[in-house]
């Protein structure tokens, strides 16, 4: 592992397989190398709980506290275009609970392509011995946490969970059940190794029984896990290829317009202030500047476009500006007006209120002279923008109907 080039860590719980009082002699020591050159992320396992219900534990690990109580024990965090949440398995998860409520949100407002669940005890699992545990208690014959299969996994299938990671059961188990993929890595270190495979795990169809950890590759569409045995040797090795559509909004251009891509309900922003009426999802812009969109999803998350800067209004190679709108103010009309020397073509106008949104748009041939009426009969009292554009120019002139 300390040979791996990789960009972090995750640790599914059981960090102190006594009962969670010294993280120095059994992580921070061994794993010194390891923990110095990338970050760990890590869930609390049963063991770790054992002393003082995690609290050396939570002393011991500074993890992210993104949450409502503001709790190390569940979070999630973003890497490149994954998202990785952690929950407590050791605490209430059951529906209605903080900690549901709070995934549910992580799960319904995700904008990354690859989609993590990682905690210590596993839904399904076939490992435990018959002789492991007395009768009748609470491990006897371990074959996962049947509450996880009605609080948990219908909501990893609704909202498109690709990998559920998990440790607990001491060997190596993977399979996939309604498209969300399960991994049992719980044999690294020199852990004693279980050997039930007894058990009809419905998402298991893969188990090596071998000190082991996982190692993932990542890229664009493509991701690869392998498992690696204690001699570094590859036993075995998964590829998924998933298609992505961007969550994130995208803004284009189309004709001197931004276009978001679909979402909800919309909001630009120009320069960082909210444009006001600006809601659709298409802009006319009436300057030049940075502008961002927000969107929102059918369960109200916001998501947030990367800045597109808008310049078009700047270049002018055939000259407009000897055109005249008048009169200004108007009541019924404007009459557009002027020379243009040389120019034979058409021209494209367009028609924009004071939030810009297009209300008309008309193209008309001009040859050295322009001599345009545009009736406003139908137009409310406002601020509007005349848009003019040429083959390879554009100039717009605001006037107030009144």
């Amino acid at each position: 592992m300390i040979g791996d080039s990789t960009e972090f860590g995750i640790v599914a719980g059981d960090i102190d397989q006594g009962v969670g009082d010294d993280y120095d002699d059994v992580f921070f020591g061994p794993y010194a190398d390891l923990v110095k050159n990338a970050c760990q992320y890590t869930c609390i396992g049963n063991h770790d709980t054992y002393a003082d219900n995690a609290a050396t534990y939570l002393d011991d690990f500074y993890l992210p506290t993104n949450n409502p109580l503001q709790s190390e024990r569940y979070y999630s965090f973003t890497w490149g275009n994954g998202k990785f949440i952690c929950l407590d398995a050791n605490i209430d998860y059951s529906i209605g609970s903080d900690q549901h409520n709070w995934m549910l949100e992580e799960l319904q407002c995700n904008d990354r392509q690859w989609l993590f669940m990682f905690f210590h005890q596993p839904p399904w699992t076939n490992a435990w011995s018959a002789d492991y545990y007395i009768p009748f208690t609470t491990y006897y014959l371990y074959q996962g946490n049947e509450d996880m299969r009605t609080d948990l996994v219908p909501y990893f299938e609704q909202y498109n969970v690709d990998f559920v990671l998990n440790g607990h059961s001491h060997c190596y188990q993977r399979g996939e059940l309604n498209g969300v993929k399960y991994i049992i890595s719980g044999g690294a270190g020199a852990s004693t190794l279980d050997f039930n495979t007894n058990s009809n795990s419905p998402n298991i169809d893969t188990e090596i029984y071998t000190n082991q950890y996982v190692r993932f590759n990542i890229s664009g569409d493509t991701a690869t896990y392998v498992a690696i045995d204690i001699n570094d040797a590859v036993i075995d090795s998964v590829t998924t290829v998933k298609a992505f559509t961007p969550i994130l909004p995208e803004i284009s251009i189309n004709n001197f317009t931004l276009e978001s891509t679909s979402g909800n309900s919309y909001m630009w922003f120009l320069d960082g202030i909210q444009i006001t009426g600006a809601s659709s999802q298409t802009y006319t812009p009436t300057s030049n500047g940075t502008y961002d969109v927000i969107t929102t999803n059918q369960y109200g998350c916001t998501f947030t476009s990367d800045p597109f800067e808008y310049n078009l209004l700047n270049f002018a190679k055939i000259d407009l500006n000897n055109l005249i709108l008048y009169p200004n103010p108007s009541a019924d009309f404007v009459q557009i007006t002027g020379s243009c020397p040389n120019y034979y073509g058409g021209l494209e106008l367009t028609m924009l209120d004071e939030i810009g949104k297009i209300i008309s748009r008309e193209k008309i041939e001009t040859e050295n002279n322009l001599n345009h009426t545009i009736d406003l009969g139908s137009y409310s009292d406002g601020i509007y923008s005349l848009r003019i554009v040429s083959e390879s120019s554009m100039r717009i002139v605001k006037f107030i109907k009144q």
